[in-house]
């Protein structure tokens, strides 16, 4: 038996491939829709995702500070600490069939096409982690405009701010279904039997599914409660101008009233 250490990383929102041949050499590149297979040797492998996840296959410490060094030049929106996931992938040619588990996979045999199966499964989970992280906090900022309501009466918040949370959820939930397209199978799928079983037994063990779907109802709560907030500013908006309008068309009245006590003294 043999056994591989594989480790994810989510290291940005956006990682430029157009731009890898400029951090790593163009002839380890191996191109693919929405990632980028980097080939070091039969066993030892890179792959680099768009939506900002990198997973590397038996890298040493020192070789995976270098390359996250390399990539966050053509990286975009850089996360402060990076989402870590290790796994492992052991080859034991005696068993019949595959054994999906929490800390590791174990295979009969192991290639490249196993490893892109296991690796997008990882890079989806760092990748819905970071995601969870920032729906958790845009949750504990609506937390605090309801206490804010619940105590005072009345919404302590901006139109401005308002619209940039429903923004910021918007782009996690965007970039959860297109970028990770974490509904969606791998073509690898549907070429091999084999691989769509394996595909789907990691994404259960992972529970991709089930936290995609908990990311979206605290998406729609939050979007429902900003809408609320929108209603209220709007309405308290449509307030002062009603104020407004009163205070000039109590101005005009007065000025006419002066103008005409003006006249009558003149007269």
């Amino acid at each position: 038996m043999k056994t591989y250490n594989i480790t994810a990383y989510y290291i940005a929102e956006e990682i430029n491939l157009d731009e890898l041949s400029s951090v790593i050499e163009q002839e380890l590149l191996i191109k693919k829709i929405g990632n980028v297979v980097c080939k070091y040797s039969s066993e030892k492998f890179l792959i680099i995702y768009d939506f900002g996840s990198v997973v590397t296959l038996d890298f040493d410490e020192k070789e995976t500070d270098e390359l996250i060094k390399k990539l966050k030049k053509i990286s975009s929106k850089l996360v402060e600490t990076p989402i870590i996931e290790k796994y492992t992938i052991t080859v034991d040619p005696d068993i019949k069939k595959a054994i999906v588990k929490f800390e590791g996979v174990v295979l009969k045999s192991f290639d490249q096409e196993k490893f892109e199966i296991i690796s997008r499964v990882l890079a989806q989970s760092v990748g819905l982690e970071y995601h969870e992280i920032l729906v958790d906090k845009e949750l504990g900022e609506i937390g605090k405009i309801n206490e804010y309501i619940t105590r005072f009466g009345k919404l302590r918040t901006s139109h401005k701010n308002v619209i940039k949370m429903i923004g910021d959820t918007s782009s996690i939930l965007q970039r959860s279904l297109l970028k990770m397209a974490v509904l969606d199978k791998p073509l690898l799928t549907w070429e091999y039997k084999e691989m769509e079983s394996l595909f789907e037994r990691l994404r259960n063990m992972f529970e991709l599914g089930t936290r995609f779907n908990n990311l979206k109802f605290k998406i729609d709560y939050i979007d429902t409660r900003l809408s609320q907030s929108l209603d209220i500013l709007r309405s308290r908006t449509e307030q002062r101008l009603e104020l407004i309008i009163i205070l000039l068309i109590a101005l005009e009245v007065i000025i006419y009233l002066i103008g005409v006590l003006r006249l009558r003294l003149f007269i």
